[in-house]
């Protein structure tokens, strides 16, 4: 009792010894470790480093104005998987050559302010009153042209973009400007600035330009090309020992140098598709529901059933079809069937149950019939008025209606007309904006629909008052499109899909793949035996999200490049085991699928130089084809001696010949007739002595014929820009251009991407 009073007395000095006691060693073991040296240091949570400055709150705000962007270029509320990486990729892309660029303008003092940058997009907005658009501001304009909004509305959100940055109803458009502004920015930078500098920063000497202009000899030839892929050579095979390959991986082992840790993958594809019985039962019940829908008036059916009400909207032909669903309408391309069914049948005719691409039933009626004009054309006044919304409107609701009616009646007695009006009330739009098209069904008839439908029976010259939240509009009427034929339906759907028993029986055969394989070799094995679909992708980077074609695969990407996925495939092929085999994935396209990895590459191993065994076969071919058209060239050359002519060769493997083609020896590839640069240097070199020639180049054997004498090179251009332009593009090559240019410039400074750890699905 003695002991456990003492230890009570001393209870809180005790418990401060041993706090700080373990306190102690946990910092030593973190120290020993070096486990918070290496957290402080540590890129393991930063998404991107470039050039040693993180990155991450600008590449999110550049992918997210992006992916509303890429949503106004498709005319979409949505994106699918494989769109929204793409957004990732073209984000990552600009802001790494963003950064790239303003390094080497500021290097050269060139620092764009806000002024400057202002003075840029002042003129490409100018831009769109010309013939010359800014081809992403007139994308933007046209889009919001199509939803109905008028010029003007449009250019004034463009005149006030900035101070509509914190408001909630304009945050789409104000991101999606960003994004283009963006763009055109580094345009303008790229472009205009730093390619004046870069195209100056070589210079050739006058000199050297006379030279090359009376070096520029040319002649007129007749030429015959065959490649390694000709099939009359298909008798010619080519063996390559391994000594040949590990020597040529030896002396051109850079060329095998990644800049980008990626997977090699295989993927099993099992689609989830109905099976006969599936499609059975499915037309059974189809047919069972509309027995219940032709019995039933439409509003008592679609109440039985839980649909939507009757869409009452009229649809001309060859417009998308809407689908009833329980959710509400849904949009359904044209069918030229259906299409045709609705307009050959009298208002209240059944269109009986129609399989549509084995991928719908489709059944319905229609219940109206009109000729209507597609578009009518008015001129409006708004009388607004105070609201909560409003207050700064010193005009009450009151005044307002009695001040609508005044201006109907001043307008209908004569005093006045609807456009000397105008200015005055125009509710926010300019005052070049008079008149507007009103289109059946705009948006979709949500907002427009009685409005168009009263102003359609009223004459021409004919004037409505319409309220609408904290206003009165005043429409004339002014004029109208031609009347066409148009019907009012009502169209249903059931897709045919696989039952939940075929469902399961297609994933237990994806789970007998992903269990019963040990290894890449044995999965491959396995997916060929059952006949399964596989789908292989080389050098699938992190953060990709299609493989080959198969779409939506995300999710087995970010399998692949997980810590201890890899930390698995490393360890299991230190023991002669490659490869390892993922669990089951439903992927959002229809499909089961089941993966595995056979190659990991990563950038930091071994230099960045990609190891003999992963491109084993790539030099394989390459040899291989280095030494077929060697043989070929022997074989042609074996013709040649023996007198063939040019056409007996032609004849004789199945080739053409391309006659009279005019050859320079200083012009480049593209201008001499698809003739190698290294085959029209042999050809010159001996073309006085040698009028019939066999020339083996990289890619092709030429046969090639000199017709006539070679001819002088024409006279040098006064200025010899001509000439030095030629020198540029031969020497520097025409791909030499700015993106290139940024593309060396990533190798020299380093670049953190962890993106795919934080975009995994």
């Amino acid at each position: 009792m003695a002991a456990i009073g003492s230890i009570r007395k001393h209870g809180v000095l005790l418990m401060v010894i041993i706090g700080f006691a373990l306190l102690l060693f946990l910092l030593t073991g973190l120290f020993d470790n070096n486990t918070i040296v290496k957290y402080l240091h540590s890129d393991e949570f930063t998404m991107a480093k470039i050039d040693g400055k993180v990155a991450d709150d600008e590449y999110r705000k550049i992918d997210d104005q992006l992916v509303i962007l890429f949503k106004l270029l498709r005319d979409r509320s949505s994106l699918d998987e494989t769109e929204t990486f793409q957004a990732h990729q073209v984000a990552w892309d600009q802001l790494v050559d963003e950064k790239i660029l303003e390094k080497q303008l500021d290097g050269l003092g060139i620092v764009f302010n806000k002024d400057m940058n202002d003075e840029i997009m002042a003129n490409a907005k100018a831009s769109l009153s010309t013939q010359q658009a800014n081809p992403y501001l007139g994308a933007f304009v046209q889009h919001y042209l199509n939803m109905g909004v008028p010029i003007a509305d449009i250019q004034s959100i463009l005149s006030q973009i900035d101070e509509l940055a914190t408001d909630e109803r304009y945050v789409e458009i104000y991101k999606q400007y960003k994004a283009i502004e963006r763009r055109i920015l580094f345009e303008h930078k790229m472009y205009t600035i730093y390619r004046s500098l870069s195209q100056g920063a070589v210079y050739f000497s006058d000199e050297l330009a006379k030279k090359y202009a009376k070096d520029n000899v040319s002649l007129t030839a007749n030429v015959l090309t065959a490649s390694a892929t000709t099939p009359a050579f298909n008798d010619i095979q080519i063996e390559v020992s391994e000594k040949e390959m590990k020597n040529w991986y030896k002396a051109h082992s850079l060329r095998y140098k990644i800049t980008e840790d990626s997977r090699d993958l295989s993927i099993a594809v099992i689609p989830i598709l109905p099976t006969p019985e599936d499609k059975q039962r499915i037309e059974d019940s189809v047919r069972t529901i509309y027995a219940q829908f032709s019995n039933l008036p439409l509003d008592s059916f679609n109440m039985v059933r839980g649909y939507s009400l009757v869409d009452s909207l009229y649809h001309k032909k060859g417009e998308n079809l809407a689908i009833n669903t329980p959710g509400g309408y849904i949009g359904f391309n044209n069918i030229a069937a259906i299409d045709s069914f609705f307009f050959s049948r009298p208002a209240g005719a059944l269109i009986e149950p129609y399989n549509y691409q084995d991928g719908v039933w489709l059944f319905g009626k229609t219940f109206g019939h009109e000729n209507r004009p597609d578009s009518i054309l008015v001129a409006m006044l708004i009388v607004n008025y105070q609201t909560s919304q409003n207050k700064e409107i010193p005009r009450k609701k009151s005044r307002a209606r009695h001040e609508s009616d005044s201006l109907i009646a001043q307008i209908a007695s004569g005093q006045t007309n609807i456009f000397q009006l105008t200015p005055s009330y125009l509710g926010n739009r300019e005052v070049t904006d008079t008149t507007i098209w009103l289109q059946d069904n705009m948006f979709g008839g949500i907002l427009t629909k009685n409005l168009y439908n009263t102003l359609m029976h009223l004459p021409d010259g004919a004037l409505y008052k319409d309220e609408v939240p904290g206003a009165f509009v005043i429409y004339q009427v002014l004029t109208r499109t031609r009347p066409v034929e148009k019907r009012q339906y009502a169209l249903y759907a059931t897709d045919i899909v696989a039952s939940e028993a075929t469902i399961a029986n297609l994933r237990n055969q994806a789970n007998q793949l992903a269990t019963g394989s040990n290894n890449a070799a044995d999965f491959i094995e396995k997916v060929n035996n059952a006949g399964v679909q596989l789908v292989q992708g080389t050098n699938v980077t992190s953060m990709a999200a299609s493989v080959n074609g198969l779409s939506q695969c995300r999710s087995i990407v970010s399998w692949a490049f997980s810590k201890d996925n890899t930390a698995t495939f490393l360890k299991k092929a230190k023991k002669g085991e490659k490869g390892i085999v993922s669990d089951v994935y439903k992927l959002d396209n229809g499909v089961f699928a089941v993966a595995t990895v056979s190659e990991v590459k990563n950038k930091d191993d071994n230099g960045g130089i990609l190891p003999f065994d992963a491109v084993r076969k790539n030099i394989e071919d390459e040899l291989k084809s280095m030494k077929k058209i060697e043989a070929i060239q022997v074989r042609l050359q074996e013709d040649v001696t023996a007198g063939m002519s040019t056409r007996d060769i032609a004849q004789k493997y199945n080739l053409s010949v391309r006659d009279s083609a005019m050859l320079s020896f200083g012009n480049e590839f593209y201008m001499n007739a698809g003739v190698e640069n290294r085959a029209i240097g042999c050809l010159f070199a001996k073309a006085a002595e040698d009028k019939h020639q066999v020339i083996a180049a990289q890619n092709n054997v030429y046969v090639i014929d000199v017709l006539g004498d070679v001819k002088e090179a024409p006279a040098p251009t006064p200025d010899l820009r001509m000439e030095k332009s030629m020198i540029r593009n031969v020497v520097l090559g025409r791909g030499r251009d700015e993106m290139q240019l940024i593309e060396c410039l990533k190798n020299k400074i380093p670049i953190w991407d962890n993106r795919a750890r934080f975009y995994q699905n």
